[in-house]
């Protein structure tokens, strides 16, 4: 435990609460990628990987407080995150990287909204 009562990670590090404010251990330490910054600054979006499972997360600078705003899709990953100009949303592609949807999710959670099936990148 660490010096406040929250788990760390094998590496040391703290693991950061989960949306319903108890606190988990991942079986593997997690790997942060595809990061993109608010219009503002204040905020990250990134991707976050644990055991091949993908999920969407929202991290505020200044208090280095971490919001999972998509849970993991088993068989679907998550990818090309960004954060729309005016702040209210994240757009982010699911599923496989050539067969995937685009989808937007509220700034700080709730359901995520399909936009466009059959998205893909060159």
């Amino acid at each position: 435990m660490g010096p406040q009562g929250g788990r760390f990670s094998g590496s040391g590090n703290p693991i950061p609460p989960t949306p319903d404010n108890s606190q988990s251990e991942h079986p593997a330490p997690p790997q942060a990628s595809q990061s993109t910054i608010s219009a503002d600054g204040k905020y990250v979006a990134y991707i976050e990987t644990v055991d091949d499972a993908e999920s969407l997360w929202i991290r505020d600078i200044a208090t280095a407080a971490n919001v999972q705003i998509v849970k993991p899709t088993p068989g679907e990953g998550i990818f090309g995150a960004t954060i729309t100009p005016d702040g209210r949303y994240v757009d982010f592609a699911k599923g496989q990287r050539t067969a995937a949807s685009l989808w937007r999710v509220p700034f700080l959670g709730g359901p995520p909204r399909k936009l466009i099936d059959k998205v893909s990148s060159a």
